[in-house]
């Protein structure tokens, strides 16, 4: 080697070293990024929860909680999540009025036709008589004008 060589090789080991962060401080400080990134995560799909919860509340939904299992909340936007409160509305039981008929719409004449025709069945089977078998026939037929399902 050379003069000129040496002298540029001693240049090149004499230039000052930059300091590298210790590789433990560099995890320290990436577990500490990641803890705060799942924490601001936490804090945002609470935030989201609670927002859910009061639209579904100002909607008469009450049972938020059981719904809950059945909902992903990361995915649902806000055009979904009206859609689905509308839906729960709509499907909520409307309760009866007061003094509304329990007989689904069967008149009185016809229910009283229709519990007559379950004793003449009853009396017919266990008979077996030819009249028995008549007034059970005639009652059937006579519900049938009513409209009955028998």
């Amino acid at each position: 080697m050379t003069e000129d060589q040496i002298e540029v090789v001693e240049q090149v080991d004499e230039q000052p070293k930059k300091e590298t962060p210790d590789i433990d401080e560099l995890l320290e400080k990436a577990r500490e990024l990641d803890e705060l990134k799942a924490e601001i995560a936490e804090q945002k799909a609470s935030a989201k929860e609670q927002e859910i919860q009061s639209k579904f509340e100002q909607a008469g939904v009450t049972n938020f909680d059981k719904l809950r299992p059945f909902l992903n909340l990361e995915k649902l936007d806000d055009a979904s999540l009206d859609e689905l409160v509308a839906v729960l509305s709509e499907a909520k039981p409307k309760p009866k009025p007061v003094g509304s008929p329990t007989n689904a719409g069967q008149t009185n004449e016809q229910a009283v036709y229709e519990a007559q025709l379950q004793d003449a069945a009853a009396v017919a089977k266990r008979s077996g008589r030819a009249e028995d078998i008549a007034r059970y026939s005639k009652l059937k037929q006579t519900l049938k004008k009513f409209g009955g399902s028998r």
